[in-house]
């Protein structure tokens, strides 16, 4: 069974396939359903990443306003984009990246990412000022890290297993 990450979850996938099928995904039940029109694999991962960057913007854009809020801060853009190697930048133009990886992660790690990257408006570096202020306001931030560095590799569109249930449409 293949199985997805979403918000620190492990959540049951289920192809739909239909030769009339427009793709899409729905949740229900504990269980993520994707309905594409053919078994294509290329195709599956193209649709969950559609998928998974739009919830990214929604929820990573709504936690930067919660602590932006909370810590008196602003920036100018927030985007979410698709990096290697990073979990999020701060630019001296005041614009937040973001990896859209980051919704497979638990919100509370998510929200260190977040955090982090706020900080940076105030200490543009990794400096211990930088650390104590990432540390007022999330006190868990070490925990975090650790999470992202043991479990980071996990975050990834590849679903866990290869045998995933297909439903196959009537014609």
């Amino acid at each position: 069974m293949e199985k997805i990450l979403f918000l620190g979850v492990e959540y049951a996938l289920t192809r739909i396939i239909g030769a009339e099928a427009g793709p899409s995904i729905s949740f229900f039940a504990d269980r993520f359903y994707v309905t594409i029109p053919g078994n294509s694999h290329k195709t599956l991962l193209q649709l969950l990443e559609k998928w998974y960057r739009k919830q990214a913007r929604e929820i990573i854009t709504g936690r930067v306003e919660h602590f932006s809020q909370k810590l008196n801060l602003n920036c100018n853009r927030i985007c979410i984009k698709g990096q290697k190697t990073r979990w999020g930048s701060c630019s001296s133009l005041k614009n937040l990246n973001f990896n859209w990886r980051l919704v497979m992660a638990p919100l509370a790690v998510m929200d260190y990412i977040v955090i982090h990257e706020l900080s940076h408006l105030v200490e543009m570096n990794h400096s211990r000022k930088f650390w104590q202020l990432v540390e007022n306001h999330c006190p868990e931030y070490k925990q975090h890290r650790k999470w992202l560095r043991e479990n980071g590799p996990r975050l990834t569109l590849e679903p866990r297993a290869r045998a995933a249930p297909v439903i196959a449409q009537p014609r």
